[in-house]
């Protein structure tokens, strides 16, 4: 795991670039540090639909193996709370 994937290297890196794919055979997820030259262009264009056999190996897999995704995993949402506390 990449330090600057969380707490105050990521926040002093500004952030970066989350992507998660799940299907019923894995669950995979990719990083991008903020200004990384390999984000794929489907991500940071925003793109409706993308294709993620191009964007290299995930950080994270996992397979299918023991555990029947379909079976255990429904629909997901995703909240964002952004929550600025000033600072004293």
């Amino acid at each position: 795991l990449n330090a600057n994937t969380y707490g105050p290297p990521f926040n002093s890196n500004g952030g970066g670039w989350y992507a998660m794919e799940r299907s019923n055979t894995a669950i995979k997820i990719w990083f991008w540090p903020r200004n990384a030259h390999n984000v794929p262009r489907d991500v940071w264009s925003g793109a409706r639909t993308v294709t993620t056999d191009h964007w290299g190996t995930p950080l994270a897999l996992f397979p299918d193996d023991s555990c029947n995704i379909d079976k255990h995993f429904a629909p997901q949402k995703i909240v964002i709370n952004c929550k600025f506390v000033k600072a004293i």
